[in-house]
């Protein structure tokens, strides 16, 4: 792959250049942020919309009798 030296690219190629990768910077950091601060299950059913009144529990235990 050939190197450019981007001193020798005209001014607006340059900033054309910066603000693309600024841009993938922020796109990189809002896709980390929303894998960080992803909510469980139970919560996201909780907090959708016409589902707030419905209780959800967990299983106590698991199944006695599995048939395959």
């Amino acid at each position: 792959m050939p190197t450019i030296d981007l001193l020798a690219l005209p001014p607006t190629a340059q900033q054309e250049l910066l603000d693309f990768y600024q841009f993938l910077i922020e796109k990189n950091k809002s896709a980390k942020q929303t894998i960080t601060t992803k909510p469980d299950f139970k919560t996201f059913l909780l907090n959708a919309p016409k589902i707030e009144e419905i209780d959800l529990e967990r299983q106590r235990d698991y199944p006695k009798d599995i048939e395959f």
